[in-house]
């Protein structure tokens, strides 16, 4: 099991942009996160990929919407990826995104 969460994805992001966020991330998060906490290849977070969910947040019968899926190395890794993608920052040939929206980012996991 991996710890992750989800954000809404901008409308311009693309599954070929998802290796590029994932490196974003794991730049911010090396500054905010203990470098003991992280793999031997100096990585925070696992992976990031676009899926496509229903939120209950404004439900919409058979529409789907996309999301980006961020996948930590640790669960203590999640809160600091949250902080990161609320605060915003930049995303290769995206852009920068001022705030993106968290879903199950408050999921305990239990190790």
């Amino acid at each position: 099991y991996e710890p992750y969460f989800f954000v809404q994805a901008p409308p311009n992001m693309t599954a070929d942009k998802c290796s590029g966020m994932a490196d974003a991330l794991n730049k911010q998060m090396a500054q905010k996160v203990d470098t003991s906490k992280k793999t031997s290849d100096g990585r925070y977070i696992r992976y990031v990929e676009i899926v496509y969910k229903q939120s209950i947040y404004n439900y919409r019968e058979q529409e789907f919407d996309k999301f980006i899926k961020i996948v930590t190395v640790w669960p203590q890794h999640v809160p600091a990826a949250r902080s990161i993608c609320q605060d915003g920052f930049t995303i290769p040939d995206v852009g920068h995104q001022d705030s993106m929206l968290t879903y199950e980012s408050n999921i305990i996991f239990v190790m």
